[in-house]
């Protein structure tokens, strides 16, 4: 009852005292949300698809060389595929196409067309918003669909179902006028996977005699071993080829996360800190102002003990009411951060709630509240005890 009584005629100033808490508590829950939903392994993921490995044109070879050129001088060639398709962990082995296209009569392609096998096809299927894709066997050479937003940031101009566009379509050192057929328009969102326009890979190899491989693409065992027999094939063409692993880059993505969060770690133990200083000093400070009222209660018959459990049990009440609206707002908040960072391209980011964080709160306040409030608050309060 005393220490209800405390409560009330001191509502104020306790009500301070919980918002600063339930502030640091929060701010602390939101930050432990973020961090524990970021995750390596889903966002290197986000580099591959259905590859382990993926081995395209290195940016010095392509820095120094035309997009036309790079098809006669091409490092991803046949021989290259059929080797990397001879080591033991490699399951399955595909590529990208690329075909270089100008909307100008230029000496250099300004753009290119993408390849996409069969077995995307489907996907592709469930990207479209205007317009029907044709099957895949009867698409025809000048059929193409399109990304429309994608396509005006790249060419500077719109593009609309049913449009017919006219490009010089390179090949090698030669080029060709055509006309392409926009025969259907497809998600920007749902179809991140593809660029701005997209052929059938057997309608692209017909239009042209050289290589316009952009990329090989395989499926391993994972091994060590695996990964080592297609960096010493890829050795003759070591500067004009880059080598991706998934492994590797989820190595990579690792290390980078543990120095974001070794940061974030660092801003979170001074807010947890803070807390408990602030959580301390508030606490004690309560009880140091009332110390001539608490002796007072003893002097009038209250035992050590009762005075003891009566200051604990009103350390209890603002902590408890603190947890309770640090963990609603820390769990709401946090979801709602992750999820708004998840639609925003973040889509690696899965949220969980910080059990872990919320138990660390828990626990401080238990300290706090049976060791700082019960043990030492009760000595401050009988320092210097009243003489009779």
């Amino acid at each position: 009852y005393m220490a209800k009584l405390y409560i009330q005629r001191y509502k104020k100033k306790i009500n301070l005292t919980v918002i600063l808490l339930v502030l640091c508590g929060t701010m602390f829950l939101v930050s432990s949300s973020i961090l524990g939903a970021l995750d390596a392994k889903a966002m290197s993921r986000q580099a591959f698809q259905d590859e382990d490995c993926s081995i395209i044109h290195s940016a010095e070879f392509l820095r120094g060389t035309p997009m036309q050129e790079v098809q006669t001088n091409n490092p991803l060639s046949d021989a290259l595929v059929e080797a990397l398709g001879n080591i033991n962990g490699v399951e399955e082995i595909w590529h990208e196409l690329l075909l270089p296209i100008s909307f100008k009569d230029e000496d250099e392609a300004s753009g290119a067309i993408s390849g996409f096998s069969k077995k995307d096809y489907e996907k592709m299927k469930e990207c479209v918003t205007e317009g029907v894709l044709p099957s895949y066997e009867e698409w025809g050479e000048n059929e193409i669909a399109v990304r429309p937003e994608t396509f005006k940031e790249f060419f500077e101009f719109d593009v609309k179902h049913g449009d017919v566009l006219e490009v010089y379509v390179y090949n090698g050192s030669k080029k060709e006028k055509i006309q392409l057929e926009v025969v259907a328009l497809l998600d920007e969102e749902k179809s991140t996977q593809f660029n701005e326009m997209e052929m059938p890979e057997r309608c692209m190899q017909s239009m042209v005699d050289t290589n316009i491989r952009d990329g090989i693409f395989l499926k391993t065992d994972g091994s060590d071993k695996t990964y080592q027999d297609i960096e010493t094939i890829c050795e003759r063409v070591e500067k004009q080829v880059e080598i991706r692993t998934l492994k590797g880059t989820i190595e990579a993505n690792e290390m980078m996360m543990f120095s974001f969060k070794s940061v974030i770690y660092v801003v979170l133990a001074f807010i947890a800190v803070f807390s408990i200083i602030n959580m301390m000093n508030t606490l004690l400070t309560n009880i140091i102002v009332r110390k001539w009222e608490l002796q007072m209660m003893q002097m009038l018959g209250m035992t050590k003990k009762q005075l003891t459990n009566m200051l604990v049990y009103e350390s209890m009440l603002i902590i408890v009411k603190s947890l309770i609206f640090m963990s609603v707002l820390g769990i709401v908040f946090g979801k709602i951060i992750c999820t708004i960072m998840a639609n925003s391209g973040f889509s690696y980011m899965v949220y969980k709630i910080p059990f872990a964080s919320l138990a660390v709160c828990i626990i401080i306040g238990g300290v706090v509240t049976f060791f700082g409030t019960g043990m030492i608050g009760i000595k401050l309060v009988f320092k210097n005890p009243i003489r009779k």
